[in-house]
């Protein structure tokens, strides 16, 4: 049976209905687009003959310059086959000059013919300022989506492409975004093992209905690089909520991802060196303290073999000797302790106020010894690193009771504010402060503000204060006036 054969039952109810319409109708071949049959009306929109018009490409009708740009033109008819599509073309006139015509594509079962043949309705557009500013709504709505930065596309349930902004013909390897239209990943630039993927994610998202977001991928551009991008995809839907495709947008954040790539590595490089020096600082430790243990050793031994041989000046010198090895060996074990500090420790759920009572307990004699008070306001729990904490909070209650004033018990009051998501401490004392502008100088390693004959100590625990509070992602700092006491924060996630 043959095409004649197929639509020209002129008896038949569609064709009574295309006959009735006050629009001109034209029938074409579905593969071909070859005009199989119009309207009386179509000849008087183009001056023609019927004999004229039939047996012609369709796209001959218009002023278009080739039937790619025709096909492209009309192409959304092809995806919406069950719907109404419409485009503004100039319709040509027998005698050369143009008319603007709405072409309407439409196979609503009232007016299918067959499966074979296309039909299109087309009607002359009177109100030119009307079509004037559709066309230049839809050109502004081109421009947006040509401007913005991020990546524009949208596939049919096929996963051919329906159109897409410039950036993103760019990256494809085609001019412009009218020229990818029925279009594969396949046929654009990017690898096949990159298209099969773009292709699959697609699929998913029109067979779950659901969006898939901040998709984390690479693409080889047309121009020989690779960038990574952050790809967003959700259904596309039609005016009744009906999945018609896929819409698909990306930014790329290759400057981002390199990036991050290199504060990995540079995390890597300094995990390593960390262990490292973890290393080193252990075996330092142990070669240097094994001297100190032999120089004791033979103090100690002159002291008891030689004691009622040497004077008192020889004695003084032996308990120097002795004084200043006992200080060294606090330091390397200071410095052992400091370089430990990094290491990984599980958080553990710290009640706070239980805390500062187990230390009170361990801290119990030098506490009688010199009347010290110390008031303690209610705490939180905290889910956070219980031996770290006690090292914080036991370093700066010793401090407030070692640098008291003289013939002054020391008070010492503990407390917290809420501050958000995190927990600020205050620790404060009535001790012999210290002059601010050394408020930064406390936390550094060895740093002494006072004599060792006055007060005794390495110079490292704050500095352990210190290294404890970042490592936990909070800071620490103090307050003082010099004769009026001290007062120290730390804060703490919550």
């Amino acid at each position: 049976m043959n095409k004649q054969q197929l639509f020209l039952d002129k008896t038949s109810t569609a064709f009574k209905i295309l006959e009735l319409s006050s629009e001109a109708y034209v029938l074409t071949d579905a593969l071909s687009n070859i005009i199989l049959d119009c309207s009386t009306k179509l000849c008087s929109l183009s001056e023609s003959t019927m004999e004229n018009i039939i047996g012609q490409p369709l796209h001959s009708l218009f002023e278009v310059d080739s039937k790619e740009e025709f096909s492209t033109i009309l192409g959304g008819y092809l995806q919406y086959k069950k719907e109404k599509y419409a485009q503004q073309l100039p319709l040509k006139k027998n005698d050369g000059t143009c008319i603007s015509t709405i072409v309407t594509a439409y196979q609503g079962d009232h007016v299918t013919v067959s499966e074979d043949i296309n039909c299109f309705f087309i009607r002359e557009a009177i109100d030119n300022k009307l079509e004037e500013d559709v066309l230049e709504i839809k050109k502004m709505f081109q421009n947006v989506l040509d401007t913005i930065p991020t990546r524009i596309f949208w596939k049919d349930t096929n996963l051919n492409y329906l159109g897409c902004n410039n950036k993103f013909a760019q990256d494809a390897g085609i001019k412009s975004g009218e020229r990818i239209f029925g279009k594969t990943d396949y046929d654009l630039a990017w690898k096949k093992e990159e298209a099969d993927f773009f292709r699959f994610i697609d699929k998913r998202v029109i067979e779950s209905g659901q969006a898939e977001l901040d998709i984390i991928e690479p693409q080889l551009n047309a121009d020989g690089t690779e960038t990574w991008l952050e790809t967003n995809k959700s259904p596309l839907l039609n005016f009744k909520g009906e999945i018609i495709g896929v819409l698909g947008t990306y930014t790329d954040i290759t400057h981002r991802k390199k990036a991050e790539d290199t504060i990995k590595q540079h995390s890597r490089d300094l995990e390593i060196k960390n262990k490292e020096l973890e290393q080193f600082a252990h075996i330092t430790s142990h070669d240097l303290q094994e001297p100190l243990r032999s120089l004791s050793s033979f103090v100690e031994l002159l002291s008891a073999d030689y004691n009622d041989v040497l004077d008192e000046t020889g004695k003084t010198y032996l308990n120097y000797i002795s004084d200043s090895a006992n200080r060294m060996r606090n330091l390397i074990t200071g410095l052992l302790e400091y370089s430990l500090l990094s290491r990984e420790i599980e958080n553990e759920t710290v009640d706070c106020s239980a805390l500062l009572q187990e230390i009170i307990k361990d801290l119990a004699y030098i506490i009688e010894d010199t009347q010290a008070q110390i008031h303690i306001n209610a705490l939180p729990v905290l889910y956070s690193k219980p031996t770290q904490l006690r090292i914080v909070f036991q370093n700066i209650i010793q401090n407030a009771i070692k640098f008291k004033k003289r013939n002054t018990p020391p008070v010492i009051y503990i407390s917290v504010e809420n501050k958000g998501d995190l927990w600020q401490f205050k620790i404060s004392d009535n001790g012999i402060g210290f002059n601010p502008s050394y408020s930064d100088k406390i936390f550094s390693l060895f740093q002494r503000l006072h004599n060792k004959s006055d007060y005794e100590g390495s110079g490292i625990g704050l500095a352990y204060c210190k290294k404890i509070i970042d490592l936990l992602g909070g800071a620490i700092w103090a307050d003082s006036t010099e004769g009026a006491g001290s007062t120290f924060y730390f804060t703490i996630k919550k």
